[in-house]
């Protein structure tokens, strides 16, 4: 699937091909939350924190029992010390 591939590329640091096949996933399953959760993590990964928070927060609109982007947007705000704002995504 386009969810597994995407991860394997993106767990080897092939970010660029990861995203390039996201984004082909997306425009043929666009009410995917999960490949907007694989999009964030992607520039997590590299570094576009800003970029990626936006999009674990679509993903939580798209799909509010996404658990995984709550955890990781909750991490962030925990790595910042924004105790408030992480506990608002763990709950």
């Amino acid at each position: 699937s386009y969810d597994d591939l995407v991860k394997i590329l993106r767990n080897r640091g092939l970010y660029d091909s990861a995203l390039a096949i996201n984004q082909k996933a997306m425009r043929n399953f666009p009410d995917k939350a999960d490949l907007v959760i694989n999009k964030a993590t992607i520039y997590q990964r590299v570094g576009k924190v800003d970029t990626a928070m936006a999009l674990y927060d679509a993903a939580i609109r798209m799909d509010s029992l996404k658990t995984d982007a709550m955890i990781y947007a909750g991490g962030n705000y925990f790595r910042w010390k924004n105790y408030t704002k992480a506990l608002d995504y763990y709950t």
